[in-house]
């Protein structure tokens, strides 16, 4: 996920104290992040990868959607 100038200000904002709370910027308000596991190994002298999507609660907010300031 890419951070925009909006949300590094609202960042900021929170940071310094002059906003309380704000959307989460990791997960967009949702709660929830995609992540992907990568596993790997060697099969019969064959490299092989694996990519798996998992959808987890977000470590930033905690799956509030919400940050808060302090």
């Amino acid at each position: 996920m890419t951070f925009d100038l909006n949300r590094m200000v609202k960042l900021q904002q929170l940071i310094s104290g002059e906003i309380t709370e704000a959307t989460c910027p990791e997960c967009d308000g949702e709660g929830e992040v995609e992540y992907e596991r990568t596993t790997g190994g060697v099969s019969n002298d064959t490299p092989w990868i694996d990519i798996v999507a998992t959808t987890e609660p977000c470590d930033l907010c905690g799956g509030w959607g919400k940050v808060e300031g302090e």
